[in-house]
């Protein structure tokens, strides 16, 4: 449904929708002319993608649109036709079925009608991760500067080392590209009978993205919020009578993208790719070489 500022999913709470595969649909079918009658025996249709979608082996889609001076009622049935640029489709309310003009990409999966896209915060903007786990052990990564290569593991033990230089460079590579694969509302998930993980990114800019992750009986569903982060916000240059030289420009542009994000992102839980699950848990042990058995034991202080 359309909302006043964004096409909404009703079987998912009213996420927002992909507005790009709505539209490309639309116009598609706007734009779409009858090419060549096709069968009108209800036998045949099966063939062509276009029965009845009540049925439990229906393959096509019923498109309804409403609030239009016409509704429409249309099956698009196999959307394969001529490398992808034809269709077969039918009214609901006929028995004539037709080959069409127009491109359709119609999945079934409703969660492939969601907008997926979380966020898409570059690793070069990084500075910090900070991993609390539920259960008090915590591991934080580090890089000095922006033209470092590797991401720095903090509170390496003395006998240990990491497995290889750039092991924690994935962790803060969570944020790229991060997309839901299942969403719902927030909404209970603050009294559910276990402790949270609490994950922190810092970025050169003063941004700060906060994730808390609840590891329920079957996914780890995963809130995201954002705030301005006053401690690595760059100071506002001074003159030399001590007055400001000039406006921070960065800080405005933080405290607009921080609003942005937390309008958007608020009130939803998500659950992630597997593979950035996995980095947003990871453990200090993960990190580091296995353990040598071979090591010689240390000696006895008498």
């Amino acid at each position: 449904s359309r909302g006043e500022s964004a096409w909404k999913l009703a079987d998912k709470f009213g996420y927002r929708a992909d507005i790009g595969r709505i539209r490309n649909n639309l116009l598609a079918l706007a734009r779409a002319k009858i090419v060549e009658q096709k069968t009108a025996k209800p036998e045949y249709f099966e063939r062509l993608g276009v029965e009845d979608v009540t049925g439990e082996a229906a393959k096509g889609v019923l498109i309804e649109l409403e609030s239009l001076d016409k509704p429409v009622k249309i099956i698009i049935g196999d959307t394969d036709v001529g490398g992808g640029d034809y269709a077969y489709a039918r009214k609901a309310d006929e028995n004539q079925s037709w080959l069409i003009s127009g491109a359709f990409d119609l999945p079934t999966d409703t969660l492939e009608w969601l907008d997926r896209e979380i966020l898409d915060i570059p690793t070069a903007r990084i500075r910090a991760v900070t991993i609390t786990h539920s259960d008090g052990e915590v591991l934080r990564i580090e890089k000095a500067a922006i033209e470092n290569p590797n991401f720095e593991v903090q509170e390496i033990p003395d006998d240990r080392e990491l497995s290889y230089p750039s092991v924690a460079n994935a962790i803060a590579g969570v944020l790229t590209g991060l997309r839901l694969e299942d969403v719902r509302t927030d909404m209970g998930l603050d009294s559910a009978e276990v402790a949270p993980s609490r994950i922190v990114f810092e970025t050169f800019d003063g941004l700060r993205i906060d994730l808390t992750v609840y590891s329920l009986t079957d996914d780890n569903w995963t809130l995201v919020s954002a705030r301005v982060d006053e401690l690595s916000t760059p100071a506002t240059p001074k003159n030399s009578n001590g007055a400001e030289d000039q406006p921070d420009i960065k800080k405005p542009a933080i405290d607009d993208e921080v609003e942005k994000l937390n309008a958007r992102l608020g009130g939803w839980a998500y659950i992630l790719a597997s593979y950035k699950s996995e980095q947003l848990l990871k453990r200090i042990n993960e990190l580091l070489a296995p353990v040598d058995d071979d090591r010689p034991l240390p000696e006895k202080i008498n």
